[in-house]
């Protein structure tokens, strides 16, 4: 039962973290390529505006993302626990590659959306 336990707990850091993340980049991170916690990418990184654009719709991305999959993580989960150890395991490993390839997708679609946005400048278009 320890392990189930756990693994729910683990199951449910990423998406907490995107989640918290997604709320701080909603409220506006500072202009500045040294902020510890900032989506820097060398789009978002080419102007102030391509720079609040990204974490403004990262923010939003990410809200909705890390309460889904927080969500969704912990149901797929315990409805998993009277399942074989094995089995478990497996589902809970499926469930936390699941939460991070929606983050990576998030990244790309927020990488498209600054080159639709904005030149190679960072001027927008």
């Amino acid at each position: 039962m320890a392990f189930r336990i756990t693994m729910l707990i683990i199951s449910e850091i990423l998406p907490l973290f995107v989640l918290l993340f997604g709320l701080r980049f909603r409220r506006g991170v500072a202009y500045n390529v040294l902020t510890i916690i900032s989506y820097r990418t060398e789009k978002s990184m080419r102007s102030r505006a391509s720079w609040d654009y990204a974490h403004d719709l990262c923010g939003k991305i990410w809200v909705v993302l890390g309460a889904v999959s927080a969500v969704a993580a912990a149901l797929v989960i315990a409805l998993s626990f009277r399942l074989a150890d094995s089995t478990f395991g497996n589902t809970a490993a499926a469930v936390m590659a699941s939460e991070l390839a929606a983050i990576i997708i998030s990244v790309v679609c927020i990488e498209r959306a600054l080159g639709r946005a904005f030149d190679k400048n960072g001027r927008p278009r």
